[in-house]
């Protein structure tokens, strides 16, 4: 009972910095699930600016959103070197660190340099077809199985 209603002040006082600072699913990286329900590609800034109308970015269990995922990149950044996904076509993908953009086409997974995402100039921006649902998953892989 007491973590139902925890979550459910959570969800509703998104200005609250103990959200961000206190709950243990913001670490380095996450996994989310994107869902256009247009009929137009649109293209998504994790987390960065606000959603195209008709997309949903929530975390897999549905508990977080889109605007608490963007504030928590505000406050504790989110880091990784690896992104993946389960789209059955290749995912456009930009990622932009402070400047810095690298186009890559994600097909499953994708290993690289440092990824920084700080809600502000550090961002991946994802292309999401008409009618499309995939997730994105940001994660650190050790050096030893990159």
């Amino acid at each position: 009972m007491r973590i139902t209603l925890l979550t459910s002040i959570l969800k509703k006082d998104l200005e609250n910095d103990y959200i961000i600072k206190n709950y243990p699913m913001i670490e380095n990286g996450f996994i989310v699930n994107i869902k256009n329900n247009t009929t137009n590609i649109q293209e998504i800034k994790l987390f960065s600016e606000d959603l195209p109308e008709g997309v949903s970015v929530n975390t897999m269990d549905d508990k977080y959103h889109f605007e608490l995922l963007k504030l928590a990149a505000l406050e504790n950044l989110f880091i990784g070197n690896s992104l993946t996904t389960n789209s059955d076509e290749e995912v456009q993908i930009e990622i932009v660190n402070d400047g810095k953009v690298e186009n890559i086409l994600l097909n499953e997974r994708y290993q690289g340099p440092t990824i920084i995402i700080d809600g502000r100039t550090s961002y991946i921006k994802v292309v999401c077809p008409a009618k499309g649902e995939f997730y994105i998953r940001l994660l650190t892989l050790p050096s030893e199985m990159i």
